[in-house]
C-alpha cells in the first residue's frame, strides 16, 4: 500500500470515530452494511451502503449482463445506518483518487473506483471500527450471505475478527516494523519469524509495535466461535523477537485458507527479499 494512503487511511479510520455514542450491536431493521461490489474482469468495484446488500446488486445493469462478480464482494454490518452512511463517506474520501466512470447512465452509475484499489478497500472495510465506544469491528463477509440475526450469539460471532481481517493487520504490522528492525524468515519444518534487535528499540516512536508485536492477541483471530492464531509461540532470545508461526499445511484447512495461505506465503517473500538489503544498509 502507498504510504500515503496508507496515512490517509489510518487518519480516515480515526476521523470514524468521533461520532455520537451509539449501541455497537446490529440490532432491528436499523442495520445496514457497507458493501464493495467487485466486477469479474476486475476493472472497477462499487462502494456504497445498502440495507440489502443482494438487493442493491440486482438493481444494477451489471447485474442484468452478469458482469458482477457476488461470490468476490464483501460487506460488513453496522449497527445503525447512519453509521453505514458515515462509514462509506469516510472510505469515499479516502479512495476519491480512484474514482471511474461506471461507462454508463443508468442507475447505481456512481460510487465507482478503479480495480487496482479493490484491494486496499477491502482492507479498510476489516479495520473500520463499529462504534464510536468500541474498538471492535465487523467481520467481513461474503455480500450473498444473509444480515446476521440479532440474537446475542450470533451477534458476538459478527464482531469477531476473522483470520482475513487478522492477517491483514499482521500485514501492516510487519511492514512498520521492518522499517526499524531487519526480520528474517526461516522456513522448513517449522516456519519461524525473527524481528532483529526488537528489544534494543526503546524509543517512543516504538511504543505502539512493540506493544502490538508483544501482544497475543494480535496474532489470535476466531471463525464461528473457535480461536484460531497466526503465531504458536514468540518468545525473546537474546534481543530478537522470535515468531513460530502456524504451519502452511494447517492454515490452508481454514475456511477460505487456500487463499489466505497464498496471501501469507507472497508477504513472506516479500520479507525475504527486504532482509538481505537491511542488512547492507
Amino acid at each position: 500500500m502507498p504510504r500515503l494512503l496508507s496515512t490517509t487511511l489510518r487518519a480516515s479510520m480515526c476521523a470514524t470515530l468521533h461520532t455520537p455514542a451509539r449501541n455497537s450491536q446490529p440490532t432491528g431493521p436499523n442495520r445496514a452494511c457497507v458493501y464493495v461490489l467487485a466486477r469479474r474482469d476486475r476493472r472497477r468495484f462499487k462502494l456504497g451502503w445498502a440495507r440489502s446488500p443482494m438487493h442493491r446488486a440486482r438493481q444494477l445493469p451489471e447485474f442484468r449482463r452478469d458482469e458482477l462478480d457476488l461470490d468476490g464482494s464483501r460487506v460488513i454490518w453496522l449497527p445503525t445506518r447512519p453509521r453505514a452512511e458515515q462509514i462509506e463517506r469516510s472510505m469515499h474520501k479516502t479512495l476519491a483518487p480512484y474514482r471511474v466512470d461506471a461507462e454508463h447512465r443508468a442507475a447505481g452509475s456512481q460510487e465507482w473506483f478503479a480495480g487496482h484499489a479493490q484491494d486496499t478497500a477491502l482492507r479498510m472495510l476489516g479495520q473500520m471500527p463499529l462504534g464510536e465506544s468500541s474498538h471492535l469491528t465487523a467481520r467481513v463477509v461474503r455480500l450473498t450471505l444473509p444480515a446476521p440475526p440479532a440474537d446475542a450469539l450470533t451477534i458476538a460471532m459478527s464482531i469477531e475478527t476473522g483470520p482475513q481481517e487478522t492477517w491483514w493487520r499482521l500485514e501492516d504490522l510487519f511492514s512498520r516494523l521492518v522499517m526499524h528492525c531487519r526480520i528474517t524468515v526461516q522456513e522448513g519444518d517449522e516456519l519461524v519469524l525473527t524481528v532483529h534487535r526488537l528489544r534494543l528499540h526503546t524509543g517512543p516512536e516504538m511504543a505502539e509495535l512493540r506493544r502490538a508485536a508483544l501482544d497475543a492477541d494480535s496474532y489470535q483471530c476466531w471463525r464461528d466461535g473457535r480461536p484460531l492464531a497466526f503465531v504458536q509461540i514468540f518468545s525473546w532470545q537474546g534481543d530478537d523477537l522470535v515468531l513460530r508461526m502456524t504451519p502452511m499445511k494447517v492454515l490452508e484447512r481454514w475456511e477460505d485458507g487456500a487463499e489466505l495461505a497464498w496471501q501469507v506465503r507472497g508477504f513472506l517473500a516479500r520479507l525475504k527479499r527486504q532482509a538481505p538489503l537491511r542488512q547492507m544498509a
